[in-house]
């Protein structure tokens, strides 16, 4: 909602209830046909379970209405009909908007927390107000909200806080906290089974890989390695990692004796000595499995979900370092999260000239899954083609992922 503003007044429902508008704006919403749609003076009223259009509203507006076989069409006072423009259709004895419902009731400065949760990866509610001083690129936003977010029911347990940390070390990469997680049952899009995650002790930067075998740890833990050394200049002291077999080969205990790393080996199948890691590996999968469920997305994006969660979980505050985020203790500088999206929303992404013929569409439709490291461009899932593209050029239909995160029904195409 744009240009918001507070207000007094008060609307009377059907039941003779009572309720009050919260505040006064301009509202965008699409239709399948036209261009985007601009009303203002859109009220948003606290407690209202569906948004309507009011009829008396559009005509005040200068604006003609009528009802034609089903359909309710609306152009400008003083212009032919033949500038109409279908705004509904007919739906199970009422006109709905056509294909996509008004959502303004989310955009209300209170209820900016609703998209901010899940552009964030279902950051916890409370924890939004404290952003505004840690990041770049949010607003201010309350914790105010509107219910139980179905992601999170479905997605997170319900547990207490985590333990402070006990002998907190003093520089980077002094302690690397290492741990493997899988086999997983539903293979992704690239056909891996496992995935390990190497957190740095004093940051909490967390960097994520996938493996097809267990066996490929040694290789993914050099590959780290040489990464995060040459970006802080300094040197991994000590690894601490899950006594399993795929971390205990010779190559890799010789390779930790030539470059003088000290190894901590966990007990087996006593996780709890390795806290760090195995709480990380848990809320990875506990925020991957939120945004799936909040999307309704099938679970072998598993994958790219918890891509998004580690990127997204390194750019919010973290409880062990003092409500700073992972990001800025790494790299010096607060994050930008202006750019963050929310996980599974659909998209239409511009098709470069050498991938497409002059009669084929300039535009395409995709869903977002993912960011790049690298690069400022997101990673855009082919619908059908379980194909990945990488796209710079996109754009985002938030309403529609609102929309299905609140169970919104959509009606049929007129």
């Amino acid at each position: 909602m744009d240009e918001e503003r507070e207000s007094n007044l008060k609307i009377i429902l059907g039941d003779n209830s009572t309720h009050p508008v919260k505040g006064l704006g301009s509202v965008k919403f699409h239709l399948d046909s036209e261009e985007p749609i601009l009303l203002h003076d859109v009220m948003y009223v606290l407690g209202l379970k569906k948004n309507s259009v009011s009829i008396y509203a559009l005509e005040e507006k200068g604006m003609r209405v009528a009802f034609i076989k089903g359909k309710l069409l609306t152009w400008p006072i003083g212009s032919s009909m033949r500038n109409a423009f279908p705004l509904g259709s007919k739906f199970e004895g009422l006109y709905t908007v056509t294909r996509r419902p008004l959502l303004a009731l989310v955009h209300h400065t209170n209820h900016l927390s609703e998209p901010w949760h899940r552009r964030l990866a279902h950051l916890h509610y409370d924890a939004l107000p404290k952003l505004k001083k840690l990041v770049f690129g949010i607003p201010d936003v309350q914790a105010q909200h509107d219910g139980v977010c179905p992601g999170c029911a479905s997605g997170k347990k319900t547990r207490g806080p985590f333990p402070s940390r006990e002998n907190k070390t003093n520089d980077m990469l002094q302690l690397i906290h290492s741990g493997i997680c899988g086999p997983i049952l539903i293979h992704s899009i690239g056909g891996h089974l496992y995935y390990i995650t190497f957190i740095d002790d004093f940051s909490r930067k967390t960097r994520i890989y996938y493996l097809k075998h267990k066996d490929e740890a040694f290789e993914m833990f050099k590959e780290f390695k040489a990464l995060v050394e040459n970006l802080t200049r300094k040197k991994n002291k000590i690894f601490r990692y899950n006594n399993g077999v795929e971390n205990i080969s010779n190559d890799f205990i010789n390779f930790c004796k030539k470059k003088r790393i000290k190894k901590e080996m966990i007990v087996p199948y006593n996780p709890k000595q390795n806290g760090v890691a195995k709480r990380k590996n848990r809320s990875i999968v506990e925020v991957a499995r939120a945004m799936l469920h909040d999307q309704k997305l099938s679970k072998f994006l598993s994958r790219e979900a918890k891509n998004v969660a580690v990127y997204v979980q390194n750019r919010v505050p973290h409880q062990a370092l003092d409500n700073k985020t992972p990001e800025e203790v790494f790299i010096g500088v607060k994050p930008d999260v202006s750019h963050l999206c929310i996980f599974g929303c659909p998209v239409y992404f511009h098709v470069p000239k050498d991938k497409r013929n002059k009669l084929e569409t300039m535009g395409r439709k995709g869903t977002f899954i993912g960011y790049c490291e690298n690069s400022k461009a997101f990673r855009i899932y082919i619908l059908g083609q379980r194909k990945v593209e990488i796209c710079r050029d996109v754009t985002f239909d938030k309403y529609v992922a609102l929309g299905k995160a609140r169970d919104i029904p959509l009606p049929p195409p007129p």
